[in-house]
């Protein structure tokens, strides 16, 4: 579990910084994210290991990485034309580095509210996904994600001051941090 949580905080740091580093026009969220109080964010969250439809097979789940064990992480996005083109790019790349990990992205453009709330449900909830700014309070408190405030503060933890407060602590309840920021978008009328 924590070499699964370890990649999935990698995963939102690589996210974050490609997302960034390519943004300049602007996110395009398509208002899918069905959050209430969704400001053009997105926030991406790992999900509890009860709900995990991820696996891992092989090599030793200890903190250690050994690069042998097989793991396939499940991403759901509410992204569709360029956004999932750029996600599924650095999956590839991800990938690319790490030959044991496999990736797969499950974008679902319309309804993703319904389907990942169906999901969650049924035990079969994406390992890491999208939800809006005004639902993560919601999400945790149907345990449908993973405290990630061991991996950010670990051993291959992140500096918190890379990123703004403000948009960082969207993420947070009761002081721990459960999803990390996807990306960041003003609204302009």
């Amino acid at each position: 579990m924590k070499k699964k949580g370890y990649l999935w905080v990698v995963f939102f740091l690589i996210v974050a910084l490609l997302v960034t580093a390519c943004g300049g026009s602007g996110g395009n969220n398509n208002g899918n994210g069905g959050g209430s109080g969704n400001s053009g964010s997105g926030s991406s969250s790992s999900a509890d290991s009860g709900s995990s439809g991820g696996s891992s097979s092989g090599g030793s789940s200890s903190g250690g990485s050994s690069g042998d064990e097989k793991i396939t992480l499940r991403i759901g996005t509410w992204e569709g034309g360029d956004g999932l083109a750029v996600q599924q790019r650095i999956a590839e790349n991800y990938m690319n580095e790490h030959p044991n990990v496999t990736i797969e992205i499950e974008a679902v453009p319309d309804q993703y509210g319904t389907k990942i709330l169906t999901q969650i449900a049924s035990n079969e909830a994406p390992d890491i996904f999208q939800i809006g700014d005004g639902d993560v309070r919601m999400f945790m408190e149907k345990g449908a994600l993973l405290d990630l405030t061991p991996f950010i503060e670990g051993e291959n933890g992140i500096d918190l001051n890379d990123y703004y407060t403000s948009v960082l602590d969207v993420g947070k309840v009761n002081g721990k941090y459960y999803t990390m920021p996807k990306d960041y978008s003003n609204l302009a009328v």
